[in-house]
């Protein structure tokens, strides 16, 4: 995979674990409000109560209690997928760093092989100027030839010229 998808696959995983925390946060309170609601309930029962009003204190009770056991149940849901989330979180990390290493010696090689060919490239052309240097000095220490002489040369058509 692409290093850009698993970075993206690590903010998704971290998004999705915040908004389970979000929705984790209002069952907690939705659990604390059932509790106060429970325990309103089992005050009032304690005083002076009429036998029609007890049936309806047993009744809201059992619906607190089936509402409390339904949101206990959601908590423990959303958990789940809080552990499930954050398992996939660290795999997505893990492969993320993997990659990232990978990355990095596949940019060191290429690092490695431009400045091989660059001091290859260079010393090529130390060579080069090497030798042009030494045929320079060969040339300018090679003594210069002999000026042969230069002779005027008259050829003469008169007969007075001839030996003859």
């Amino acid at each position: 995979m692409s290093l850009n998808h698993t970075r993206a696959e690590v903010t998704r995983a971290e998004s999705d674990i915040a908004d389970l925390g979000k929705k984790l946060s209002v069952e907690t309170a939705k659990e604390a409000d059932l509790i106060r609601k429970q325990a309103d309930i089992n005050s009032s029962l304690n005083g002076k109560v009429s036998p029609s009003q007890l049936s309806s204190k047993f009744r809201d009770r059992e619906r607190v209690t089936k509402d409390l056991s339904r949101v206990q149940a959601a908590q423990a849901d959303l958990q789940k997928r809080v552990f499930q989330k954050r398992s996939n979180l660290a795999r997505h990390q893990d492969r993320l760093a993997r990659e990232e290493a990978a990355e990095r010696k596949k940019l060191d090689e290429e690092e490695k092989r431009r400045r091989s060919e660059r001091d290859y490239y260079t010393r090529g052309l130390e060579a080069r100027m090497q030798a042009m240097r030494e045929t320079e000095s060969t040339a300018l220490a090679r003594p210069a030839p002999e000026a042969e002489p230069n002779f005027d040369v008259f050829i003469s058509h008169a007969n007075e010229d001839k030996d003859g």
